[in-house]
């Protein structure tokens, strides 16, 4: 059985974003949907900014270097 907090540890890995200061940072913006726009399927939802993902890439080589990605996530509320 593994307990709460070893498991969060895993899920989020060892190390956070925070522990790679010199890393390169990109930033991934959904192209089409904004927040606050209306959903274009059903003319009926709110388009709505959801907690953003952040995914690092470390690079193996000599010297280490790792990628932060930042992508934007949304969802849809229904309004009826």
């Amino acid at each position: 059985m593994v307990r709460a907090s070893t498991h969060a540890a895993i899920i989020k890995g060892k190390n956070g974003k925070d522990e790679y200061p010199n890393a390169t940072k990109v930033e991934h913006k959904h192209e089409h949907l904004k927040a606050g726009q209306t959903c274009r399927a059903c003319q009926a939802g709110k388009i709505n900014e959801y907690q953003s993902g952040v995914y690092i890439r470390i690079t193996g080589s000599s010297p280490i270097s790792a990628v932060i990605h930042n992508t934007e996530k949304i969802k849809m509320q229904y309004l009826w």
